[in-house]
């Protein structure tokens, strides 16, 4: 299996993707499933760097 050379790169990408589902549909109505659909990856892959929904978004809120 191939390793991301830039695995920050990938973090950013979902967090930008969390952040405009969140602000789209809300953070009730988006599901982990939803985030991994836009962003065409594993659910795996998702969960690599981020351990729940909650923890995307204690992510987003800490950096804005």
């Amino acid at each position: 299996m191939a390793r991301n050379k830039h695995p920050e790169e990938t973090v950013q990408k979902i967090l930008d993707v969390s952040m405009a589902l969140f602000l789209e549909k809300g953070y009730e109505h988006t599901t982990i499933q939803d985030i991994v659909d836009a962003l065409c990856m594993s659910k795996g892959a998702v969960y690599h760097h981020f351990k729940s929904k909650e923890d995307i978004y204690d992510r987003i809120s800490d950096t804005y």
